[in-house]
């Protein structure tokens, strides 16, 4: 996975390079780790960008210092939205359950239940 998995709607990122595939790459690897897919690993390549997405924008809303510990971002003129980041994560659960169901294989729940606020889910 790279870059230019996030350059069109719904999984754009304005401005991502090249100089961002270490850390997808490292994203990437660390979902296909947590997902624990029962499949072939080949199934799940259209799925990986959608959580990739989710966590590569939540891994921006903050940093970990060894002196200050976990501290929010915040840019000028920003308004933070999770919105983008649920529809990528909400997305990737349907197109995941959608393989289990074909495979008749599984996964971790985690990657299985949508983000919902009514129903209370949130990562």
């Amino acid at each position: 996975m790279d870059y230019s998995n996030f350059q069109q709607y719904p999984l754009q990122i304005l401005a991502i390079d090249e100089s961002y595939n270490d850390e997808l790459i490292s994203i990437e690897q660390s979902i296909i780790d947590e997902i624990d897919y029962s499949g072939n690993a080949d199934d799940i390549d259209t799925v990986l960008p959608y959580f990739v997405f989710y966590k590569f924008c939540e891994n921006r809303n903050s940093s970990v210092s060894a002196q200050s510990g976990e501290m929010a971002k915040v840019a000028e003129f920003s308004v933070p939205s999770r919105e983008a980041m649920n529809r990528a994560w909400n997305l990737g659960v349907k197109k995941l359950l959608t393989l289990i169901t074909l495979n008749s294989t599984d996964a971790n729940w985690r990657y299985k239940c949508e983000i919902n606020l009514e129903c209370g889910f949130i990562l």
